[in-house]
């Protein structure tokens, strides 16, 4: 399997040979092996990852599936498929209805989307201050921004992991208006769970405070009246 990512990778450097990342000089590629990186670094099996290497042959080259499935077989060209937009469409039709042939494809494919969307956003991310930067998408800031949140949640599932925390981290931060609040508790990307103590009736309201774009746990046994103060590394107050 490990020679079949080589040739995978071998393949995708053919293809996309000569293509840059948008209003740059960046080989393209090396959104491919970002994507990769990103795949390994949260434990993806290898025919993942040859998935995550492959994702835009589809859609951005000249390859065919007939040509995937020859050299990579029916199941791997199948995912590259499913993560492929179909470019005859308008724009936010063709990313609406990826979106949600991801939302019912299975865990792996929503894994590749994943790390696509946030090598995506982190790329974003360094370059904001770049002069006229959302001029060299094909949609304004706010429709891009309504395809990355139909992504993410599309990806649900995979809520916990380190790759899906960052990437709601780095929506959050490049999209939205950053609202300080004083407090975790007042804010509406805490999540509330009830943890009921069942041997001490006084504490039968106990919530367990979870922050829903970091993953990190505030506090395990709060009343529903006490506040939870901001901690100095909330994502969104940066």
């Amino acid at each position: 399997m490990k020679n079949l990512l080589t040739k995978a990778i071998n393949f995708a450097k053919v293809k996309h040979e000569g293509q840059t990342r948008k209003g740059s000089n960046i080989p393209y590629i090396t959104h491919i092996v970002a994507v990769a990186k990103i795949l390994e670094e949260e434990n993806a099996d290898i025919k993942t990852i040859i998935v995550g290497v492959l994702h835009d042959t589809l859609e951005d080259t000249n390859t065919t599936i007939d040509e995937l499935t020859d050299i990579f077989g029916v199941e791997i060209a199948y995912m590259v498929d499913t993560l492929s937009e179909k470019k005859s469409l308008k724009y936010e039709d063709r990313k609406h209805m990826q979106a949600l042939r991801v939302k019912y494809a299975e865990k792996r494919i929503k894994m590749v989307k994943c790390a696509d969307c946030l090598s995506n956003l982190r790329d974003t991310q360094a370059q904001l201050n770049t002069p006229n930067f959302w001029s060299r998408f094909n949609a304004p800031k706010e429709i891009i921004a309504k395809h990355y949140l139909e992504a993410i949640e599309a990806i649900e599932e995979l809520q916990g992991t380190k790759m899906y925390n960052e990437l709601k981290m780095l929506y959050e931060q490049i999209f939205t208006t950053k609202k300080i609040t004083r407090y975790c508790t007042d804010c509406i990307h805490m999540d509330r769970i009830t943890t009921p103590d069942p041997y001490d009736w006084f504490c039968d309201d106990d919530q367990r405070y979870v922050c829903k774009i970091s993953g990190k746990t505030l506090s395990e046994a709060n009343r529903p009246y006490e506040k939870q103060p901001t901690p100095p590394d909330c994502p969104l107050e940066r």
